[in-house]
């Protein structure tokens, strides 16, 4: 009796669960089918030979037998591969949009991916796509470009730059992201000074092109110009943490 009591609970608690719209707020834009980003990365981020073991383990298995249910083809990472290419990317899109409910998606483009549709190619597929701005991705492609007059940057150019780039897109994104969390972890200094960032800038330029981020100081003085425009604009503020 106790059981069958349970049992019903538990429906009723999947029903419900069933008829929920989800919002995917940490979501990257799809990439074309014949992208190099391989389909077997959409299951893990290995590379290398650690790739070639992701098949073997249990979340890959659970994932893959669910698609291919979901799918109605066979449950292998090939015939997964071919039911997409033949049913072209849309069809298999919206069959995966509408199987989860997805209400919202809120895109961080920040993820270089070859191939990747833009935000305006998803609107097809939710009723509400949002765009959120991954900062530091943003002042890599900032310190990436050459100044027109040859010269170095400084922190006073760079952050005119960048907060006039985060002020020009602020009416249009839904928020702004941060991957400080993992890059320099989440004792940010709010009161860094200027210089130590100007130190952090002049470590990172050292490092060469293409520009990645780590220097602490550094992050921790875009992350906090990004929450005054992000105030200023009554924005919120993701930091990636996983």
């Amino acid at each position: 009796m106790h059981r069958e009591f349970a049992e019903m609970e538990f429906a009723g608690l999947r029903e419900a669960i069933e008829k929920v719209e989800l919002v995917d707020a940490h979501a990257h834009n799809i990439v074309a089918l014949d992208s190099s980003f391989p389909f077997i990365n959409g299951f893990s981020e290995a590379a290398g030979d650690a790739l070639a073991s992701a098949p073997h383990s249990l979340s890959f298995k659970r994932n893959l037998r669910e698609i291919a249910e979901l799918y109605g083809c066979e449950n292998s990472l090939k015939a997964v591969e071919e039911h997409r290419r033949l049913l072209g990317l849309e069809s298999i899109t919206s069959t995966c949009f509408n199987a989860s409910r997805i209400s919202a998606v809120l895109i961080d483009d920040g993820l270089k991916l070859d191939k990747k549709h833009d935000i305006a190619w998803h609107e097809s597929f939710a009723p509400f796509v949002g765009r959120i701005l991954r900062i530091e991705w943003l002042a890599e492609e900032i310190l990436d470009e050459e100044l027109s007059d040859d010269s170095t940057w400084t922190l006073d150019k760079f952050t005119e730059t960048f907060v006039g780039n985060l002020m020009s897109v602020a009416n249009h994104i839904v928020g702004f992201k941060s991957i400080a969390a993992y890059r320099s972890g989440l004792g940010i200094n709010a009161h860094v000074s200027k210089e130590e960032a100007e130190e952090g800038l002049a470590n990172v330029l050292c490092a060469g092109k293409p520009v990645r981020i780590t220097n602490k100081s550094f992050i921790d003085y875009i992350f906090t110009k990004s929450l005054e425009i992000a105030a200023r604009f009554d924005l919120p503020m993701q930091i990636h943490t996983g």
